[in-house]
């Protein structure tokens, strides 16, 4: 485990921290000799945008870690928003049924993966859409956290949506394999050519 491996080089006070999304950090933390080390901050794409980090503390983690890992947010700019430990923190939560739903609307063919992330932008004050959200996370990376949170609460909000699988089952990841819901070049999205509705459903 990499927590161990981390665990193996380090001294003994140093905080172990993880950008996890959907796992617990109890379950990390449980192969360590010194389990109150380890704590979560995730930060949230895009991350250079996103002024926030999820500290998320477990049950075992110590005051001086908990401490130090608010410290290292305000070191590097961050505001820390600190959160229970629970699969999915805030997030990912809000953001996994935000994007199912935007392919809902998408496989009815009420509209264009455009036009659906320029309506949250400009209706709703987004900073993106959940198209682009999804291609920026990777849809593998996404599938990953609809898959755990699934599995974890067993609610439909979180079941993986069809195109999403569709698309990673054909590799088209997003920004990281440059096509997903967007065509991507240079880290800059472009408009696909013709529908992607015909992914449609499983």
């Amino acid at each position: 485990a990499v927590f161990t491996r981390i665990e193996s080089v380090v001294v003994p006070d140093c905080v172990i921290a993880s950008n996890t999304a959907t796992l617990m950090i109890r379950d990390l933390a449980s192969v360590l000799q010194h389990r109150g080390r380890a704590i979560g901050i995730h930060f949230i794409s895009p991350v250079r945008e996103v002024a926030i980090v999820e500290v998320v503390r477990s049950a075992k983690t110590t005051d001086d870690a908990h401490a130090t890992a608010l410290k290292f947010a305000k070191m590097i700019g961050k505001q820390a928003i600190q959160v229970a430990e629970s699969p999915g923190n805030i997030s990912t939560r809000m953001i996994i049924p935000f994007i199912n739903e935007a392919c809902e609307i998408l496989m009815e063919g009420v509209a264009s993966v455009h036009d659906i992330d320029e309506t949250m932008m400009k209706a709703s004050g987004h900073l993106m859409g959940p198209f682009e959200t999804a291609d920026r996370i990777g849809l593998d990376k996404l599938l990953r956290w609809m898959e755990n949170l699934y599995h974890e609460f067993g609610q439909l909000k979180y079941k993986p949506s069809p195109i999403i699988k569709r698309l990673v089952r054909a590799n088209m990841n997003g920004i990281t394999s440059g096509e997903g819901f967007y065509h991507w070049v240079d880290g800059r999205k472009q408009p696909k050519g013709g529908p992607i509705t015909h992914l449609g459903r499983d």
